[in-house]
């Protein structure tokens, strides 16, 4: 084997190692970058650790027209941004994309994977047959420090609604690129305002924003003592009157032996002896009537 078949050897084994090492880190490259984006979906994150509570991305999901941009944040100070589909995202969250479709952006603590959120973003083409905006609600009322969405699509001169890409502005309070409304903490009746891109068609939305009241706890009553326990009277029960009451048994007399009648008495003295005379003494013409208890009694009259 010659000299230069030798090197020829060596350099095509380098070239095939230099390759191989190419492939492994573009290989690594996109296997992160492909976990960053399922991680969006899946709150756990690779490590099956709890997403952090305070990493919050926001607007959720937009709607931009091809070329508009969007202005994203997270409720964490140092955010990495990734967006998926071929979109593109400035370190500073600033989203904007071309090209019409659905993308979804990714954002997570500088230096720290499985714990991010994301956010869906739907780009569409610009409609040039645009009649006007429509906003709805186009009224509401909402409580002081409370939040509101607001949506917004477009209408052909044929009356086809047709979605579009629009900006948001409010008189007071603040809107995000989604159009949701957070109210101020003073009441009053304030204006939200929907314009096209190409800022020559607009919509408004009357809030009113009022006081919240917060609801007191209940008043406990004080007990009130017991109130003694009268008794009341009874009433006497009564028997219930006979229909036939039994009739009385008559009284009888023992019999009386007959005896003589002594006569020599005063007239209207009951004499001593053993017979039974009854004498009634009347006013005026003396009237003695005398009966003998005896058999068969005897009536005189005098």
């Amino acid at each position: 084997m010659t000299f230069m078949h030798k090197l020829s050897s060596r350099l095509s084994r380098l070239r095939l190692i230099g390759l191989l090492g190419l492939i492994a880190v573009t290989w690594v490259s996109a296997g992160c970058l492909d976990q960053v984006a399922s991680n969006a979906f899946d709150p756990a994150g690779s490590g099956g650790s709890p997403a952090k509570a305070d990493l919050v991305v926001a607007p959720h999901t937009v709607t931009l027209e091809a070329g508009q941009s969007a202005q994203f944040k997270a409720t964490t100070g140092d955010v990495e941004w990734f967006a998926t589909d071929g979109g593109d995202i400035s370190a500073a969250g600033v989203f904007a994309s071309s090209r019409p479709g659905t993308y979804h952006i990714v954002g997570h603590p500088r230096g720290v994977l499985g714990h991010q959120d994301s956010a869906t973003v739907i780009v569409v083409a610009a409609v040039v047959n645009l009649d006007r905006v429509v906003i709805a609600p186009d009224t509401a009322t909402i409580g002081t420090g409370g939040s509101l969405t607001f949506s917004a699509h477009g209408t052909t001169a044929a009356g086809a609604a047709v979605p579009i890409g629009v900006v948001w502005s409010t008189s007071r309070g603040t809107i995000d690129a989604a159009g949701v409304y957070s109210a101020p903490n003073d009441v009053g009746t304030y204006q939200v305002i929907v314009t096209n891109t190409a800022g020559d068609k607009a919509d408004t939305a009357s809030v009113r924003v009022v006081a919240v009241s917060v609801p007191l706890p209940p008043t406990e009553q004080p007990r009130q003592p017991d109130q003694p326990t009268v008794p009341q009277p009874q009433q006497p029960t009564l028997p219930p009157p006979s229909v036939n009451p039994p009739a009385s048994n008559p009284t009888v007399l023992p019999p009386v032996v007959p005896g003589p009648i002594d006569w020599s008495r005063p007239a209207g003295s009951l004499p001593t002896q053993a017979s039974a005379l009854v004498a009634l003494d009347i006013v005026g013409p003396t009237l003695t009537a005398a009966q003998s208890a005896a058999q068969g009694g005897m009536f005189s009259t005098y």
